[in-house]
C-alpha cells in the first residue's frame, strides 16, 4: 500500500549505513550524531540528509530507540517539511507514547502532502479512536481502505471502531475481510474471538 513509512525498504539496513551516506553526501567531513555542534548545524541545514534522516530514525524505531528515532523524524521534518515520511514517522512514535494529538496533527500533515497515501489515514483513525472519536476513526479507516482496498489493517482497524459502536454485525464482516486477505493475521482473528461473546 503505497509508501510504507514504518520500513525502511530503499534505505540502507543498518544504523551506520546511514551515518556513513550523512557524512558521505557532504565530502565525507561530517559526523551526524557524533560531530561538534558547527558540523551538526552545517548538516542540518541541508535537505538532501532528509531520507538519510528518516532511513535512520526507521532503523532506530525497530531496534525500540525510540528517542533517537524521534530526534531523526525532528530533523527530516525540519530538513524536508514537503516530504510526508518524516511527518508520518514522527506521528508513529508520538502514537506509540500516547501522544495522540501530536500524532494526528502530523498524520494530517503527511494527509496533506500525499493525500494519495493510505497508511496516513489508517494511522490517524488509530489515534482517533484511541481518544474517543470514533466517528473520524471510521472515516478515516474508509478512506484508506478507498485508496487500498486489500489493506487488512485497516479493515481490521475498522472493525474494532464498529465493535465500539456495537455494530456487531458489521465488525464480524470487516474481521472476515482482513482474514480473506491475509488468513493469519492475529488481531483480526481476536476481533472474531471477542465478538463470539456477544
Amino acid at each position: 500500500a503505497g509508501w510504507v513509512a514504518g520500513r525502511s525498504e530503499g534505505y540502507v539496513d543498518s544504523v551506520g549505513g546511514h551515518e556513513r551516506r550523512l557524512r558521505s553526501d557532504a565530502g565525507g567531513h561530517l559526523e551526524v550524531a557524533r560531530g561538534d555542534r558547527r558540523q551538526r548545524q552545517m548538516c542540518e541545514g541541508d535537505r538532501s540528509y532528509g531520507a538519510a534522516y528518516i532511513g535512520r530514525g526507521n532503523v532506530y524505531r525497530q531496534q525500540g530507540q525510540i528517542s533517537l528515532a524521534l530526534s531523526d523524524f525532528d530533523r527530516a521534518t525540519r530538513l524536508q517539511p514537503d516530504d510526508p515520511q518524516g511527518f508520518h514517522n514522527r506521528a508513529l512514535i508520538y502514537q506509540a507514547r500516547g501522544l495522540h494529538n501530536f500524532a494526528i496533527e502530523d498524520f494530517t500533515t503527511a494527509i496533506g502532502l500525499d493525500p494519495g497515501a493510505p497508511e496516513p489515514y489508517h494511522g490517524r483513525g488509530i489515534s482517533n479512536h484511541s481518544i474517543g472519536n470514533i466517528d473520524e476513526a471510521l472515516n478515516d479507516f474508509n478512506r484508506a481502505l478507498e485508496l487500498h482496498v486489500r489493506y487488512y489493517e485497516a479493515w481490521t482497524s475498522r472493525g474494532t471502531a464498529l465493535e465500539a459502536q456495537e455494530d456487531y454485525v458489521q465488525a464480524v464482516a470487516a474481521y472476515n475481510r482482513a482474514l480473506s486477505i491475509n488468513g493469519n493475521y492475529q488481531p483480526a482473528k481476536d476481533g472474531l474471538i471477542r465478538l463470539r461473546s456477544k
